[in-house]
């Protein structure tokens, strides 16, 4: 098979490094049995992870080779705390809506002592997709991450990438902008009757700016997840975003669940008068004005 140069210089690394570590462990075991009198080695109990009832959940329902946690964040409520878990899950069987499914699961079977915000990616995908990538799994998946390892470590062969290399933020960011224009452009219709297609186009705006949002500062560009997960990276990203919460809970309706499209395909979600409308008026005006600070 064809091997490039770089593949070439990582093998043989590998090979000095295993040459040296069995030489290291031979001399070692040559120690140890000169003196049968030494002590036995005692082994430390190995000691339970803070974040065990979350592992438990995932790892019996989930087919998981490793779990980096990236984030954490404390939560309180009236009368409980919850620890808000931002996990890097390294995983061939997971799919898109498994996320979702991750989430509520974990905040039930922990009675919200814990909710997760899970993002999960094949190895063999994330090494293919360095070069758009590379920045955020870099800092993500290192050893001090990792919360949970079923078997070997997981390993990257990072790249070298030209940081003058054109990216696509400019494109996502254009495609966004004018999806938001169009939708100002049907607001300011005072002989518009109808708020028919509004929620598609709402949805269709908040989708693209998290993805913009989060791509611009973290140099991850994620799947088509749920947008409950999407927002939430949005707040790891700036705590900003936090603020805006006050305008959705004056909806009166779920306002993330209004915004899968699914949900407005076929009709819509909620007949939308002006009044309802005017928070997202707000909501997208602010998302963007946050995005547009990335940019600065």
């Amino acid at each position: 098979m064809h091997i490039k140069d770089e593949f070439g210089d990582a093998i043989t690394d590998m090979e000095q490094k295993f040459y040296y570590l069995v030489d290291h462990i031979f001399r070692e075991t040559k120690k140890a049995l000169k003196k049968p009198g030494q002590k036995p080695i005692l082994i430390k109990p190995k000691e339970i992870s803070p974040y065990e009832p979350v592992i438990k959940i995932l790892t019996r329902h989930f087919s998981i080779e490793e779990i980096f946690l990236f984030n954490q964040q404390e939560v309180y409520s009236a009368d409980q705390k919850t620890t808000v878990l931002y996990l890097l899950i390294i995983s061939d069987k997971i799919s898109n809506q498994d996320h979702f499914d991750m989430m509520q699961m974990v905040a039930q079977q922990t009675g919200g002592r814990f909710n997760i915000v899970p993002i999960a990616h094949q190895k063999a995908w994330i090494q293919e997709r360095l070069f758009v990538h590379q920045d955020f799994f870099k800092k993500v998946m290192i050893p001090e991450n990792s919360i949970f390892r079923a078997d070997v470590p997981t390993i990257m062969h990072w790249i070298t990438i030209d940081a003058n290399a054109d990216t696509d933020e400019g494109i996502y960011y254009r495609l966004c902008n004018e999806l938001y224009k169009n939708y100002k452009l049907l607001r300011s219709k005072e002989d518009h009757p109808s708020t028919e297609g509004m929620g598609l186009i709402l949805s269709g705006f908040f989708y693209r700016a998290c993805v913009i949002f989060i791509y611009v500062a973290l140099r991850y560009h994620p799947n088509q997840i749920n947008i409950c997960i999407l927002w939430k990276l949005c707040e790891h990203v700036e705590p900003k975003v936090k603020n805006l919460d006050y305008l959705i809970q004056k909806l009166p309706f779920d306002f993330f669940e209004f915004l899968k499209p699914s949900k407005n395909l076929y009709r819509n979600f909620y007949l939308l008068k002006e009044e309802h409308l005017a928070v997202p008026d707000q909501l997208a005006q602010g998302f963007l004005d946050l995005i547009d600070k990335q940019f600065d």
